[in-house]
């Protein structure tokens, strides 16, 4: 789905009317995040959501921070897509659609891969605090008046710490009312630290060149030789446009998901999973071993009137129910070895070594 009239409202205004803005001495780089060394590898600009459970059909979804459409696909369908068993859907943001896009892509992967989802679910449900004011507040003054406005709001509680001045210095330089990401910046600022922002969006940088930023379009996906300039987008792990007859008017939507899944066959989860029970059952039957001996035990001792065992004896009945005990458990082991073998899976013979 192309989205032109986004585009025509922002393009004329972010791009040809805004007066450019002076670089600045750029301050001294916060400490390094993760994955941005130029020695390490290029950060995963990528999440696998439902991989846990293992993977039947796994397909690669693509969209635009600033797609109203996207917006609505994250919130409505992914959830429902990933909550069926198999389906595994790899979440990736494009950074080259619209102006405001590889900002908020940037800041969606700036905490790592732990934190894009909810990150970008923070920018999604929140479109209109940064990108229908982007596009409607276009005159100067109606931007330095947001501006001033913002920075009032942020002075106006008192009394203040050394600290919170510092840091409301920090932004008062930071901001300038003709940058094109200013009510990004500004919806930022309620979710992290100025710091972080002019680390990962310094002033008066509009190219935001970084290993970030240069991560998110290195596997852009392509059609007829050209990065894709649509959004939402499917392909496989290939990289390869899904058709569109595979689609539903080209959106992976939850029933196609469905069919995707039958098509593919029985699922089958992952050997983890199926470890992992058989080792809460055989804890289980252990328990009830340790159960068992203690009621014979506490209640053969003390129930019997006739009970006068002296020391000797009481020893030896305690090692008579111990060795009981210990053949109580060797059944149950040897009963699941059984069942283990017959399922001839690796898992079962690594709980048996232990």
């Amino acid at each position: 789905m192309r989205f032109i009239v986004l585009i025509i409202i922002l393009s004329p205004f972010l791009w040809d009317r805004v007066a450019p803005i002076q670089q600045p001495p750029i301050a001294a780089p916060i400490q390094q995040q993760p994955n941005m060394t130029s020695t390490q590898q290029p950060p995963e600009t990528y999440i696998t959501l439902n991989a846990p459970k293992g993977c039947s059909v796994h397909v690669a979804a693509w969209l635009s921070p600033s797609c109203t459409h996207c917006a609505e696909y994250f919130s409505a369908d992914i959830s429902k897509i990933t909550a069926m068993p198999g389906f595994c859907l790899d979440l990736h943001f494009f950074p080259h659609l619209y102006l405001l896009d590889k900002p908020v892509s940037i800041l969606i992967w700036s905490q790592g891969s732990d934190n894009a989802y909810k990150i970008a679910e923070m920018f999604f449900k929140n479109q209109s605090k940064w990108l229908d004011i982007s596009a409607s507040r276009e005159k100067q003054k109606d931007r330095e008046e947001d501006l001033q406005s913002y920075i009032k709001d942020l002075e106006s509680d008192t009394p203040k710490s050394a600290e919170e001045s510092e840091k409301i210095r920090k932004i008062k330089n930071y901001l300038v009312a003709n940058d094109p990401f200013l009510y990004v910046k500004m919806f930022a600022l309620n979710h992290f630290s100025i710091d972080h922002l002019e680390h990962y969006l310094p002033k008066g940088d509009v190219d935001l060149i970084s290993t970030l930023s240069m991560s998110l379009v290195k596997d852009l996906p392509r059609r007829d030789g050209a990065a894709v300039n649509f959004s939402p987008a499917f392909t496989n792990l290939d990289g390869q446009l899904i058709p569109d007859g595979k689609l539903s008017h080209g959106i992976l939507t939850p029933s196609v998901a469905e069919d995707m899944l039958k098509a593919a066959g029985q699922f089958f989860p992952k050997a983890e999973d199926t470890k992992s029970k058989k080792e809460i059952k055989i804890d289980d039957e252990i328990q009830y071993a340790d159960d068992d001996l203690g009621e014979d035990t506490e209640a053969e001792k003390y129930d019997d009137p006739e009970n006068d065992m002296d020391l000797e004896d009481t020893n030896q009945y305690i090692a008579d129910q111990t060795t009981e005990h210990s053949k109580k458990i060797e059944k149950i082991l040897d009963k699941v070895a059984e069942d283990m073998a017959n399922e001839d899976s690796e898992s079962y013979q690594h709980i048996l070594s232990n």
